[in-house]
This record gives C-alpha cells, structure tokens and sequence, in this order.
C-alpha cells in the first residue's frame, strides 16, 4: 500500500506547476498568474501597495511597482508628486514625468513665479498663458501671455477683450503685444466714449472726432506737401 502512495506523489508533481503562482518579479499573463495580492502588471507580478508609501513616489512620481522596483505607470503617479506642483511634471510619458500639456504648467510654481507656462521638450518653458503671474497688468492691459523672456505680453485678441481697458478705453484687439483701437464698435461701446466723447477708432486709440479728423486732416496735407516737394523727389515739378 505505502508503494502506491509513493506512486500517486510521483504521478502528481509535474501537474504541480501547472497551480504554482508566480511571487514579486515573476513573469505572468493575468492576475492570476501571481500570488495572493499581487497584480499582474506589464508582464511582472506586483505588489500594487509596495512604492505608494516610499518617498520614491512622492518626490519623483514613482508610485507604479513593476516587478521589485517602483515605477512611473500612470498620469495620477505624476499628479500626486511634488514636481507636478514645482515644476508641472505631471504627465507620464515612458515611465516618467514630463510636461506634456498647458494644464501641466499653468497650474505649477514656475509659471507663477517665473513665467514658464509652456510645455517644451517635456519641461515648462517661457511661454504660454499666466493670468496669475501677470496678475494685474493681465486684468487691466490684457498682457496675460508669457514671451521668450518670461515678460507678459499680449497673446490674443481674447486676453484684450477680457481686460480693463477694452471696456474702459475700447482697447480691444491684439497687436504686438500689446491692445490697440481698432474697431470703431469698440470704442462706441467703451465707458470713454459716453463719458468723454472718445467715439473715433483712430491710430490704435479711440479719439473725439475733433481730433481724429484733425489728425486725419493734417496727414493729408503732409501727403500732398511731400507729393509737391521736388526736393524730396515729389512727383510735380515747376516748369522753367
């Protein structure tokens, strides 16, 4: 009888492997290819608890485990470290953490304090938008976009539009970066035209009439001067 005990052993331990499951590091296909709570993850059994408590994950967005080793898996890795905050690395690209979209760096230490607001190469550049860091000349000029020189300027016809002085002085459409008159809608529909009389879109501004056909008037004259002049390689000359 003890023989055929024995024998059933033997019988049975190649079919052993076939219930064995796979323990930190081990390859798998499925969650159920590991041991108790592991996971399943990018081909390697897991322990999904390991990395969220080490300092890995908070100063570095390591949180993922892949394997025996912590990782980057994930954009909510990213979100829950401190160079999302600092730096705006908060996207998951390749295992690490880059700035990938506006949203990454709009909300970071960077472009607040320093004016990189622009997603480049995976870090936060100068550029893009920063109605926080341009603070009061973005609600009163419309200045709310970041240059190459982190100095706030005028982006879009939109920041102008959102501003102080479009409403106030009819200064409503972008140009060179900074917000100009040049919509006479605009300026009938600015406080200074009702309170003023400054109804005119004229040379980037909104003027009284008085002025803008003043100005007008005396450009025309300049014209037909220089027009007139030969010294100035005017087109009429005297006969002799």
């Amino acid at each position: 009888m003890r023989w055929r005990r024995w024998a059933a052993w033997v019988w049975l331990l190649p079919l052993a492997g076939c219930f064995a499951q796979g323990g930190p590091g081990d390859a798998c296909r499925n969650r159920t290819d590991c041991q108790g709570r592991l996971e399943c993850h990018e081909g390697l059994c897991s322990d999904p608890l390991l990395c969220r408590p080490s300092p890995e994950c908070a100063q570095r967005g390591r949180c993922t485990t892949l394997g025996r080793s912590c990782s980057v898996g994930e954009d909510r890795d990213c979100r829950w470290s401190t160079p999302c905050a600092s730096e705006g690395l908060c996207s998951a690209r390749k295992h690490r953490c880059v700035a990938a979209k506006a949203e990454d760096c709009a909300g970071s230490d960077v472009c607040r304090t320093f004016g990189r607001c622009l997603p480049e190469n995976g870090t936060c550049t100068f550029g893009g938008r920063s109605p926080t860091r341009c603070g009061d000349v973005c609600a009163t000029w419309g200045r709310c976009a970041i240059d190459g020189k982190g100095e706030c300027i005028t982006g879009t016809d939109a920041d102008c539009r959102a501003s102080f002085s479009c409403g106030e002085s009819g200064l409503c459409t972008a140009s060179a970066g900074g917000c100009i008159a040049t919509r006479q809608e605009d300026c009938l529909a600015a406080r200074l035209c009702k309170s003023g009389g400054a109804c005119y879109a004229w040379d980037g501004r909104c003027a009284p009439e008085n002025i803008a056909a003043r100005d007008m008037g005396k450009g025309w004259v300049d014209w037909v001067a220089g027009w007139l002049r030969p010294e100035a390689g005017g087109r009429h000359r005297r006969r002799r």
